[in-house]
């Protein structure tokens, strides 16, 4: 618990890359508090890889890969956008019983539940500062035996982005997500970004999850740290590159370490003038 709250201001997360005409969800876990132009197309999608092992276990290690994430899009009134989110997913589990000459491994492909929601533009005058979204997600259970929730559930986000200079932002998001069985979830989070040489950007981002009601009643927390790199390759393409790992190790055999990997691509696709 001690190191879930490192950032004093840990509150909410999104990426803005000053003057750029692309403007992304993507690489980091919160969301840009900017609608994407009305009349445009917006694909952003990306490979994700994670690898799980337990400190109490030298041979076990689980792994998962995202192949792919993709969100869709589409801003068909001015300041509101829909949005569909889709991942296909693989995980590995493998253990060993150097002490028998056993080994045993697992593993599984399918789809997350669908994600359909919208994005409202609520600030984003140009000589403020500060800019102010909406984000609202409607989870569909029709993924995959072992991948769905098996049950409807909404997220809301507020999103914030705080311009410091040309060169330098922070953004956050604060976030809550909810199961009809009962199940609640806080997303917190903040992220920094510096803009080089027009087309480079750099981030780091802590973010945490709060957890009530998934199998007891207790408040669960996870806390992670992730930063990387976006490359804009023209003013509708932006690459992306990023790495992180969490935080909340305890100190006992039951803790795990997940370091994570992704790498991605946005493209705007703008409506003709």
């Amino acid at each position: 618990m001690k190191k879930a709250f490192l950032l004093p201001l840990l509150m909410l997360s999104t990426v803005l890359l000053v003057a750029q005409t692309i403007d992304t969800d993507r690489p980091t876990q919160g969301a840009s508090a900017i609608v994407i132009p009305q009349g445009s197309f917006q694909i952003e999608a990306g490979l994700a890889a994670a690898k799980t092992t337990n400190k109490g276990n030298d041979n076990y290690e689980a792994l998962q890969f995202a192949i792919p994430t993709t969100t869709l899009r589409y801003a068909f009134v001015k300041n509101v956008e829909v949005r569909l989110v889709a991942q296909i997913n693989r995980f590995e589990e493998k253990s060993s019983y150097p002490n028998f000459g056993l080994s045993q491994s697992y593993s599984e492909t399918g789809i997350s539940d669908l994600q359909v929601g919208f994005k409202f533009q609520l600030l984003n005058k140009e000589d403020r500062l500060i800019k102010l979204g909406w984000l609202t997600n409607f989870i569909v259970p029709a993924g995959s035996d072992g991948f769905s929730s098996e049950s409807f559930g909404i997220n809301n986000r507020l999103l914030i982005s705080h311009k410091i200079d040309d060169s330098f932002s922070f953004g956050y998001n604060l976030g809550h997500t909810y199961y009809e069985y009962g199940y609640h979830e806080v997303f917190i989070s903040i992220a920094a970004t510096y803009k080089l040489k027009e087309r480079f950007g750099f981030f780091i981002e802590e973010y945490a999850f709060l957890r009530e009601g998934y199998g007891s009643q207790s408040i669960d927390h996870r806390t992670y740290i992730n930063g990387g790199v976006t490359f804009l390759a023209k003013e509708t393409l932006q690459l992306d590159l990023s790495f992180g790992t969490n935080l909340d190790l305890k100190n006992d055999n039951y803790s795990t370490n997940t370091r994570f990997i992704s790498a991605g691509v946005s493209w705007l696709i703008q409506k003709k003038q």
